[in-house]
């Protein structure tokens, strides 16, 4: 294992691995990246996150967008001392994480790859450009509020109990958050409303938005989360294709 400072190139980790811990011939630049050889592959660790795989020709992200935002404020300061030229995880709007390198900036996702020479993400998916396919936009917004209208409505005939809910403990969606989304789309698409995964929907929310009140708001719930994750929605139900 070795201290990252710098890395341009798979055969510059190589030596700086070769080196180990030399700081003369090479500073460590960041005591919680560290290069190491796993299976054969150079990779970047993170603490004991794997985040990167180092080949020929690109540097490939390995870890999941939970990993990457449970390390945010440790990435954010210590990225940049990588790679060369310097590499930055930056937070969107939306809470979704973007990666810039060398200029390019992509919006994160699992197995992304950038040329080492000049940072671009050669497996860009279609949805990463933002370009939404307009009829299933629109088809989108029509089953999304069709969705929201059948939960207004079962909440008011008291079809949905919220007496089980303990709104005051936080519920981490990060690590599901794949499952819930296909389950939540299939539902918008459907017509259906999942108890079940709704009682999900309106912890996340909750634990954020009512953590100190013992009655929740439903549709308020259901509104912060499908503002917060817009874009994955977008992204399960087809709208960049």
């Amino acid at each position: 294992m070795s201290g990252v400072g710098y890395i341009g190139s798979l055969r510059e980790a190589q030596e700086a691995i070769a080196r180990g811990r030399d700081k003369v011939t090479r500073p460590m630049k960041s005591r919680s990246m560290r290069l190491w050889y796993t299976e054969g592959d150079v990779y970047v660790y993170c603490y004991q996150t794997r985040l990167f795989r180092l080949t020929p020709d690109h540097v490939e992200l390995v870890a999941d967008a939970p990993d990457l935002k449970h390390l945010s404020q440790t990435l954010h300061a210590t990225l940049p001392k990588v790679f060369k030229p310097p590499m930055f995880l930056e937070r969107e709007n939306n809470g979704t994480y973007s990666i810039r390198f060398a200029g390019n900036t992509t919006p994160v996702f699992k197995g992304m790859k950038f040329r080492w020479d000049t940072g671009e993400c050669v497996n860009s998916p279609a949805w990463a450009d933002g370009i939404e396919i307009p009829e299933v936009r629109r088809q989108w917004l029509r089953d999304m509020r069709a969705y929201k209208r059948k939960v207004k409505s079962m909440e008011r005939l008291g079809a949905i109990s919220m007496d089980d809910f303990d709104t005051r403990r936080y519920y981490n969606l990060d690590p599901h958050r794949g499952q819930v989304i296909a389950r939540l789309v299939s539902d918008i698409k459907n017509g259906t409303v999942d108890n079940d995964l709704l009682k999900d929907v309106v912890m996340f929310a909750s634990a954020r938005m009512y953590y100190h009140r013992e009655k929740v708001n439903v549709i308020e719930c259901v509104d912060h989360v499908f503002s917060k994750l817009s874009m994955y929605l977008r992204r399960e139900y087809g709208v960049f294709g």
